[in-house]
């Protein structure tokens, strides 16, 4: 491929030796009209007259602009000193980059997807310096119809479907750091991407407390008399010891994989299982009662842990009713994450199991809610996970199996392979300091890089807008270049050449000259290119025009004079009709060679579809002729949405056009 500069001087010589020329910034390539012998009037070539382009209002972007946070610098988006023509700049604004609609984001708030965020929550990034997790809160939010090439990637450990200038927070081989890195750029390579931090924080809470409540008795004697009634207070039950409150969280990791309510006389909480010491240490480092019994139904050892309503209440409130609906209190989510590797251990003794050969660690739950906070707490603990919906067995509760990975990173297309897809739906992500979002897709999270809004101090400047285009078109990433659109006069064109270009519908509009409508006195032919060097060629073509405007001619004189004489069929009770009765009849006698000029608009996305499969090497020579006219004025108005194409000279002495990103 040659040089852009060197491809652009070339651009530049051909529209100026075509005759091309520039007013007020539309470009048009004019046709001179020639005259048979007979004063016929044809035309040689394709004219093609831009009568319309884009006209941004970047100023108009200020009040929007303004309403963020000022430490973004959004404002400054507004005074980048490089000038873009304006379908450029109108495309590079509409510019973005996301995650497909079934991605979720964790949150201080648990897994969500991005549409369900209310924006009051926080999500956990990674700090790409110390490699420690972090909650933050978004600076930004993006949501947007997309519909165009997307990325995918499925493996045992890793799933994500975006958008191809999402950035991926990678390692690349020969590289020791991660860095940011376009999903695009790196598409083909195998690349590193983090499942689990290096490390977190978490913290030990000053106490914890189970609410006590107030509550009234009627008092009576034994035959039912009314002596009013008498109000009780159940005082709070305060942990505020770090032995108790981890106490505490165990107890609260035991009910949500093993126990139940009791209600009634005693109330209080059952664990069933073989725990019943550790239970017990559980409830007296609490202060609670707790005695064990066996159930006469299966001889299942029991554990009672007393501690009257409160506790039942605060079970019931905090960690849920039914094994499908338990989960852990979200201050336990947040502890150190030693005492999350023992609280992860506790899961698995109680609810999960160890693979023997492997030695892999399953937790396998029917709670949806409870598998989602387990994969939070192998992040938490530095573990890769995978959630998998296990087959439903008729009659049984859905179960859930979450799996500790033994790595915190995975390899992307080693093995497995990158993909690109058509996608059609909303596409979401958030913007965060840390550039990085802890994200999942069908079960397999990793951190990724997030969305930077592009009006911010690291967006990419006018400067270096035609590199940012060349990444877009280079991935297939079309869809912001249907903003921009273009509408030009065409003529010197034949009715064959329209009957093709009108097949192409997507993304373009055409009005059409009708013959029916205009009479035989503007009557033009257009000559193929083939005919304008071979002498007897031409000689026939013009012989055969001026054969088709006689005959035209004649039919028309002969078709008036039925007219005039009351045939029916040609009669009209107005004379714009009675002419269109003439001239729809007469045109049947009109060859393919007859002009058929067309005012013709399409968006960047079609006019580029169009240019590649008009102006290839293997087009038909007339509409490629008029194609290369297109791109000449399409690139004079705009060097940088046309700027990736290249011309080519056949030995005919023709031109072709082509780009390496085809398909945008």
């Amino acid at each position: 491929m040659e040089t852009t500069e060197r491809n652009a001087e070339r651009t530049q010589e051909l529209f100026e030796r075509l005759g091309g020329t520039v007013a007020d910034g539309f470009p048009a390539l004019h046709s001179p009209v020639y005259h048979t012998g007979r004063g016929t009037p044809y035309l040689r070539t394709p004219g093609v007259v831009m009568l319309a382009r884009p006209q941004t209002n970047v100023a108009g972007l200020g009040g929007f602009l303004e309403g963020f946070d000022p430490e973004l610098r959004f404002p400054e988006y507004l005074e980048d000193p490089t000038q873009l023509p304006d379908s450029s700049q109108l495309c590079k604004t509409a510019g973005q980059t996301c995650f497909d609609d079934e991605t979720e984001v964790l949150t201080d708030d648990g897994w969500k997807k991005f549409e369900d965020l209310d924006r009051s929550e926080l999500v956990l990034t990674l700090n790409p310096k110390t490699g420690v997790a972090e909650f933050q809160r978004p600076e930004g939010y993006q949501v947007y119809d997309y519909e165009g090439f997307v990325f995918g990637f499925e493996s045992s450990s890793l799933s994500f479907l975006l958008t191809p200038d999402h950035r991926q927070w990678a390692k690349v081989r020969d590289l020791d750091q991660y860095g940011f890195y376009p999903t695009w750029q790196v598409a083909s390579r195998t690349f590193l991407v983090r499942t689990a931090p290096d490390g977190w924080q978490g913290a030990v809470p000053d106490f914890v407390e189970i609410p006590g409540f107030d509550y009234s008795q009627r008092i009576s004697n034994h035959v039912g008399g009314d002596y009013g009634t008498r109000n009780y207070s159940v005082p709070s039950l305060r942990f505020d010891e770090s032995e108790s409150i981890r106490a505490f969280a165990l107890l609260c990791v035991y009910y949500a994989t093993e126990g139940s309510l009791h209600k009634g006389e005693g109330e209080g909480i059952v664990i069933y299982g073989n725990h019943v010491e550790d239970v017990k240490r559980l409830a007296e480092t609490l202060g609670l009662k707790a005695h064990a019994y066996m159930d006469s139904r299966n001889d299942c050892p029991r554990t009672m842990v007393h501690g009257g309503k409160r506790v039942s209440r605060f079970f019931e409130d905090q960690c849920g009713k039914g094994s499908q609906n338990k989960k852990l209190p979200g201050w336990v989510l947040n502890l150190p994450s030693d005492w999350l590797e023992e609280i992860w251990a506790t899961l698995v003794k109680t609810d999960g199991h160890v693979q023997k050969r492997s030695g892999t660690e399953y937790l396998v739950t029917t709670s949806k809610a409870l598998a989602d906070q387990a994969q939070e707490i192998l992040c938490k603990i530095g573990y890769g996970s995978r959630l998998r919906e296990n087959k439903k067995i008729e009659g049984r509760l859905q179960t859930y199996a979450v799996c500790r990975k033994t790595r915190k990173q995975t390899y992307v297309n080693r093995g497995n392979k990158i993909e690109g897809k058509h996608y059609t739906g909303k596409v979401y992500c958030v913007t965060t300091s840390n550039g990085i979002v802890f994200v999942r897709r069908n079960g397999k999270p990793h951190f990724s890089g997030n969305c930077y809004m592009s009006f911010g101090p690291r967006r990419t400047t006018n400067e270096n807008a035609a590199g940012y285009f060349e990444r877009l078109t280079s991935a297939g990433h079309g869809s912001v270049l249907e903003h921009a659109s273009f509408s030009f006069l065409l003529y010197g064109i034949s009715r064959s050449v329209t009957h093709e270009l009108v097949r192409h519908r997507a993304g373009a509009g055409f009005s059409q000259t009708s013959q029916r409508y205009v009479s035989g006195s503007v009557l033009r032919f257009v000559e193929r290119p083939e005919y304008g060097e071979d002498a007897e060629l031409h000689r026939l073509f013009e012989e055969r025009a001026d054969r088709a405007a006689a005959e035209y001619g004649e039919m028309a004189d002969r078709l008036l004079e039925r007219q005039g004489s009351g045939s029916s069929m040609l009669s009209a009770d107005h004379k714009t009709d009675a002419r269109k009765k003439v001239q729809q009849t007469a045109r049947s006698l009109l060859p393919n060679e007859t002009e058929a000029p067309m005012v013709f608009s399409g968006n960047v996305r079609a006019l580029r579809h169009i240019i590649e499969m008009r102006a290839d090497a293997h087009a038909e020579s007339e509409i490629r002729n008029l194609a290369l006219r297109l791109f000449l004025c399409l690139r004079t108005a705009d060097p940088i949405l046309f700027g990736d194409y290249e011309l080519g000279e056949l030995p005919d002495g023709t031109y072709t056009v082509s780009t390496r990103n085809r398909k945008a």
